[in-house]
């Protein structure tokens, strides 16, 4: 079975797991402080980032971007991106923006400064940082409005790895309160159609 090294509040992770979930593959869940730089898993993952999954065979995978290739070329039997070469690089494209830059100007700073200082006992969040991650957020929020005006999902009818991705960076400042909804009624309306799924 496949293990995977995860951290519960790393949107990486949770982008993993309702992959998983999504394309129905058994795996074990192995939790890892991060903040504590084990060297047993540094082993697996040198940048001491998560996810990273092992196989049974012993094949271990790390870097968030190889691993969600790896899963979708291995699992094709329920696809989250489209046939269409134009569509995917246009998908693909998309969840690269959630994966890069929503989260080095938002999430990174939101879960460092909320919620990483805060378990690992090294300090008090840095309030400058935070303002900065709350003015970003807007800019990101239109951009989810912009990209559902005309389909269900994100760009696409069906569910696919860009709404995957945007969510798994929505999800924590959701946990943290950090999203005025009222302000976003088709981003709300969107991410209440992804919490729906039995994946989330």
């Amino acid at each position: 079975m496949t293990e995977v090294y995860h951290y519960s509040l790393c949107p990486f992770s949770r982008k993993l797991r309702v992959m998983l979930k999504e394309k129905g593959i058994a795996h074990e869940l192995i939790s890892e402080p991060i903040w504590q730089r084990r060297p047993e898993f540094l082993q697996l993952s040198p940048l001491g980032e998560t996810p990273v999954i092992v196989e049974a065979d012993n094949v271990v995978i790390a870097g968030h971007t190889a691993i969600y290739e790896y899963i979708e070329e291995k699992y094709p039997h329920r696809k989250l991106l489209p046939e269409n070469i134009e569509r995917r690089a246009k998908l693909r494209s998309i969840a690269y923006w959630f994966d890069n830059k929503f989260y080095h100007e938002v999430t990174k700073y939101i879960l460092h400064e909320k919620i990483i200082k805060t378990v690992a006992k090294s300090g008090s969040p840095h309030s400058q940082a935070l303002y900065v991650a709350k003015q970003n957020l807007g800019t990101h929020m239109k951009y989810i409005e912009y990209l559902r005006r005309d389909s269900r999902y994100l760009s696409n009818d069906e569910l696919t790895i860009a709404d995957i991705s945007a969510a798994a960076q929505i999800s924590i400042l959701d946990y943290v309160g950090d999203i005025s909804w009222h302000s976003y009624p088709e981003a709300k309306e969107w991410y209440s159609l992804i919490k729906s799924r039995p994946s989330y």
